[in-house]
This record gives structure tokens, sequence and C-alpha cells, in this order.
């Protein structure tokens, strides 16, 4: 058997989630083909085995190459795992003639649409039907399966699981005494609300005892930087640089399904502030690893700010011990028993 993952580099929650799954597989020494135009920078954690085999194309640009490329490699046994539900779409018909191979498909969907046009409408028009041809479906978490379902209830007949996301074990990290590290950790797209994150940074541009940092990128980056005066851009960079210089994490956004920004930042013992809904709230409890409410204003962001320093040795010991609960290696292996695929790497 061989295990194909479509990537289209992506660089967020989704290939963090992808990035899991290949390295859990390459430790169960599992074969693995990974196409994805630029590996390196999709994935940087990505364990090099010889297990792994890179495809560097891009799935949509070079659709006619990854189809020669999978009729002429040699499995008897493909399962081909993607999250980006315009894959199917576009690669519904081939996947359905490789008559010479046996293969199965699984699709992991992590939140639902957040940009609407004619195009995508009727990508999610198609894909809710062709996805009733899919093998498995899983879903991150309940709060995306309730969206999915929602608009297209004919996809319950699909095979489907609800898996939580996880996290590595982490060092806790050590706070610098002169100052703390306030961080906005995502893309930098009108669905995760920078502009927010600047606003409750601009409430504080006296205050010497908070730098405040953005982590990402995308297509608000000129804007966001040209309003911006006390903020320090990064871009993207490698985790432990990230959560090295954070020491309190805010989630602007006003619908997070069940973010690695707010898991990863707990394994580090850096608590969360956010007035996101959904299942965001089943990771941060209020006054215990971070805050968590409901109106999402600057001001309401900036009292819990508040309150997140005075209490911030109490809120980092329970983050780092919240984290705990989710491991990433159960949630790969709940994930790979769904999918009838047996590894040994964990129970």
């Amino acid at each position: 058997m061989t295990i194909v993952y479509l990537s289209d580099g992506y660089r967020g929650g989704a290939s963090t989630f992808l990035e899991q799954n290949i390295n859990y597989n390459l430790k169960n020494k599992k074969k693995v083909i990974l196409i994805d135009e630029n590996p390196k920078k999709t994935f940087p954690n990505l364990k090099s085995t010889n297990n792994l085999k890179i495809v560097k194309l891009s799935i949509f640009k070079d659709k006619k190459k990854i189809k020669n490329f999978l009729e002429d490699y040699k499995a008897s046994y493909y399962f081909f795992f993607f999250t980006n539900f315009a894959i199917l779409v576009y690669y519904f018909f081939f996947f359905f003639m490789i008559k010479k191979k046996i293969i199965k498909i699984a699709i992991a969907l992590h939140s639902g649409v957040f940009k609407y046009n004619f195009k995508v409408i009727l990508g999610l028009i198609f894909f809710s039907f062709f996805s009733l041809r899919l093998d498995y479906m899983i879903y991150g978490s309940y709060s995306s399966k309730r969206w999915w379902l929602n608009l297209f209830p004919w996809m319950k007949l699909i095979n489907h699981k609800v898996v939580l996301n996880g996290v590595e074990k982490n060092q806790k990290r050590k706070k610098k005494k002169s100052f703390l590290n306030i961080s906005f950790i995502g893309r930098l797209e009108k669905e995760n609300d920078p502009n927010l994150f600047i606003d409750i940074s601009s409430l504080n541009k006296k205050n010497k005892n908070l730098k405040f940092n953005i982590f990402g990128d995308g297509t608000l980056h000129k804007k966001l930087n040209k309003d911006a005066k006390n903020v320090k851009f990064w871009g993207w960079t490698k985790k432990e640089k990230i959560y090295n210089n954070t020491d309190i994490t805010i989630i602007t956004s006003p619908l997070n399904n069940f973010p690695y920004a707010a898991l990863e930042s707990n394994s580090y013992g850096i608590p969360v502030i956010t007035a996101a809904k959904g299942d965001i709230r089943r990771i941060i409890q209020n006054n215990f690893n971070g805050y968590i409410f409901d109106i999402r204003t600057k001001e309401n962001y900036n009292k819990h700010l508040k309150k997140t320093v005075k209490n911030y040795k109490k809120l980092s010991k329970n983050s780092f011990i919240n984290a705990k609960k989710f491991d990433s290696q159960k949630s790969c292996y709940k994930i790979w028993r769904f999918l009838k695929i047996e590894n040994n790497n964990i129970r």
C-alpha cells in the first residue's frame, strides 16, 4: 500500500495536520508519496526517510504530469489523502478511472469556507455530491462537521468521524523578565481579523512592558504593516522561533474550530485570549489556561490581556498541563484506525 498526500501548499493548520500524519505513517514504515510544489516551505518539520517520495509539482497547475506519474508508479494499492475540497472536484474523474490499481480516498475537513464567489459556490455544490463517492470523511472538529452538514445534509451518508487535532509535547518556555511578547499567529486574511490585533496593540503603544508580534503572512500584510505602529512582523517562521518569542497568544478570528495556534501555545505553557466561537472553546477554559469571552471588541480583549498579565504564572502553568490532553500521536492513531490502516505506533 502507498499513501498519497495531495497538498495545495496552504500554510497553516491544514499543513500542520498533514505533516503530523505524514510523519506518523513514516514512523510506522508506511510508503508515502507527497505531492507539493514547495514541500520544504509547506512542511518544515517533515521527516526524511527512504519510505518518503516527494513529487515537486503543483496540484492544480500540473494535473497532467501528476496523473501520468501516478499511472506509471508501481503501486498495487493507492490510498489518497487530502484536506482541500477542491482537489476532489479537480481530480474526481481521474480517481475513479484508475481501473488497474485498487484505491481508497479520504478527505479531512477542518473548517468551513470563508470566501464566497460564484466559482467557490459552484465548487462546493459539486464537491457535496462528488463526496458521496469518498471512502472516508474526517472532521477536525464538531463545529466543522456542523458547518458542512447544515449546508449539505446528504454528506451524512459518507462514512465519517470527528477526530480532534493533537499537539506534540514541548518544553515549557521561560518568560522574559523585562517584558511580555503578545503574538498573533496565523494567516493574514479577513477571516482571522488581524486588524483587530492591530487595534489591540494601538491601545498599548505607550506600554513598554508589552511587545506585539505578528507571525504569518497573507493578502492583508501590506495594509497591516502600514497601519501598525508598534507591531513587529515576522512572516512565516519556524515553530520554535514563534513560541520562543511569545508569552501570550491572542486569537482574533470570530470563528475558530480547533486551531493549532491554541494547542501549540498551550504546549509551551503560553496562555491564549480569544472571543472566537467554535470548538476552540474545548481547548481554552476561562481563567484556567487563558480567557475566552463573547463580545469581540478591542476594549474587551485589552481588559482580558490585563487579567492575563496579572495572573500569568497560574495561567501559564495550567496551559502546559492542559496541552497534555491533546496528544498528536493519539490523534493520528484514531484517524488511521478509522481508515482501517494498521499502525502500531501508539494505542
